[in-house]
């Protein structure tokens, strides 16, 4: 199962207990956002990382924080990623259904990823200058730049290990991820 969806499941999971906004990193699939509207909670964005997330979960205020590689954090129990912990609560939601029914409760969304090797120095000056375009429903800055659109999104972040400028999108259409992926490539490269 993809990460995302293993965090999706963990939310769904946890905000049937818990009240409180969800606490994910700004590559995190739309699902997350998703399942905290189902609920009536929103989502506080962290950069990529997870010191990040813990940072933001040690404030005391979320239900759970998670990222799209599917670690997730339980803030009672820890301010680490626990795969203990969430295997044990996918399981025991296994025995109520199967997993295909599960993922079934959450929109398909196809991922695609991409990187434009930059050097470090200019990597943020270069993701700063990019206009956002007059469809973008929402801009996030935490890391980088994340521009959502009405069923899809994009993130242009430098890499925080190598001299690339990661370029991620999100779309319920594939085609329309890919055509994103390759139009920011081709933004940044020029």
């Amino acid at each position: 199962v993809i990460g995302d969806r293993v965090f999706a499941l963990s939310a769904l999971l946890r905000l049937k207990e818990k009240e409180g906004p969800l606490v994910t990193t700004v590559a995190t699939s739309k699902v997350a956002e998703d399942v905290a509207s189902r609920f009536g909670q929103e989502v506080i964005y962290t950069p990529v990382g997870a010191p990040y997330l813990s940072e933001e979960a040690a404030k005391g205020k979320c239900a759970m924080a998670g990222e799209e590689v599917g670690g997730v954090i339980w803030p009672e129990v820890s301010l680490a990623k626990d795969g203990f912990l969430t295997a044990a609560k996918v399981a025991e939601a296994l025995c109520e259904k199967p997993m295909s029914k599960w993922l079934h409760e959450f929109p398909l969304y196809y991922n695609v990823k991409g990187k434009v090797p930059w050097e470090f120095e200019e990597m943020k000056e270069k993701i700063e200058k990019l206009p956002i375009p007059k469809d973008a429903k929402k801009v996030i800055r935490v890391d980088g730049v994340r521009i959502n659109f009405e069923e899809s999104w994009v993130i242009f972040r430098p890499s925080g290990t190598e001299p690339v400028i990661r370029v991620f999108a999100e779309s319920t259409d594939e085609n329309k991820a890919k055509e994103l992926v390759r139009e920011y490539e081709g933004k940044l490269r020029k």
